[in-house]
């Protein structure tokens, strides 16, 4: 990177980002507005970075940056999966800049966000009473499956943020007709995660092109594809013939979605078992924010999360579930992170 003409360091500026495919969500201590940038209108984190600067008039003392991408763990680079921007290395940009960067997976400030929020904008999908100091689980549902904890330290008296990566857990059938899916999804790739049989960039087509390879759905099948010709989701397609759709549409349409929800309802118990996650699950996502309320009233998801007679039901039925619908919350995250360099 080449040194450019930067506008002075203001100390008591301090930046939050949360990095898209297609945006940019910005949010700083001198105002509550929230900036958003193109991704498409900038080559690279730091040329978004420069256009900020020069709107504030200012250089941040602090910068925290969430991306949907690997991090490397040693060095904090990080490489957004969607999008074909360079990684960004934070120790060359803060050198650069001559400001503190902070890098994390898009998850872990989606995390800090509920955290520091003292009261986070939630609808509720299951009711539930969580724990005091119980592990809160985050997950998204949207071009993949993202998902993140918070788990309570005794001794500092804080959550500390635990990242991973459980969307690429195995997808774990329940049903014969789950079983079926399974198999046509090993037919197609080496592991058949729960991002592959859910998730929004391949998991919906995956689950609709089963469905409706033996159903008689002419029309629900013609407006998926022009639904992918045009590049709109899948999810609002299915919802619109639900809602308005007739006989064999209407029925392939629903049964899609039972399957769907009934599936997620697996994964998240899988996940808050496998986090004890006694302190709520919070979804956010493109998916959930679409499709997560008719799932949880329409659908078995509920029913999957508790079952009866499984290892830790009695915990499971108090776990509450909540659809975040902050849609800057990850931004609001990276803040709070950036508070603390």
């Amino acid at each position: 990177m080449s040194t450019p003409s930067l506008p002075p360091l203001r100390h008591d500026l301090l930046t939050g980002i949360d990095v898209g495919g297609t945006k940019v969500d910005v949010v700083d201590t001198a105002t509550s507005t929230i900036r958003r940038y193109a991704t498409a209108d900038y080559s690279s984190l730091p040329a978004m970075l420069e256009a900020y600067f020069g709107e504030v008039g200012a250089r941040p003392a602090a910068i925290a940056v969430g991306m949907a991408g690997p991090r490397d763990d040693d060095t904090g680079e990080i490489k957004l999966t969607n999008l074909h921007w360079p990684p960004f290395d934070p120790s060359e940009a803060g050198k650069l800049y001559g400001i503190k960067f902070l890098t994390a997976n898009d998850m872990v400030v989606t995390t800090a966000g509920v955290l520091d929020a003292a009261t986070v904008d939630t609808a509720p999908l299951k009711p539930g009473t969580p724990a005091r100091t119980g592990t809160k689980l985050v997950v998204t549902i949207s071009t993949g499956i993202g998902v993140a904890a918070a788990a309570w330290d005794a001794r500092a008296g804080r959550y500390v943020i635990i990242p991973g990566e459980g969307g690429h857990i195995g997808f774990q059938p329940k049903t014969a007709e789950e079983s079926a899916y399974l198999a046509y999804l090993h037919a197609k790739y080496p592991h058949a995660s729960a991002e592959l049989a859910l998730g929004g960039k391949h998991g919906i087509g995956n689950l609709v092109d089963h469905v409706l390879v033996s159903s008689s759905a002419r029309k629900l099948s013609e407006a998926v594809a022009a639904a992918r010709a045009t590049g709109r989701p899948l999810g609002g397609v299915l919802l619109a013939f639900v809602a308005e759709g007739e006989g064999a549409d209407r029925s392939a349409a629903e049964q899609i979605l039972q399957r769907m929800g009934a599936m997620i309802g697996s994964v998240l118990r899988d996940l808050a078992v496998a986090y004890m996650a006694t302190g709520g699950i919070y979804l956010t996502g493109s998916i959930a924010l679409t499709m997560g309320e008719y799932l949880a009233e329409h659908t078995a998801l509920r029913d999957r999360f508790v079952r009866p007679g499984a290892a830790h039901d009695n915990r499971l039925e108090h776990v509450p579930i909540s659809l975040l619908t902050d849609p800057h919350i990850a931004a609001r995250g990276a803040l709070a992170l950036a508070k603390e360099l």
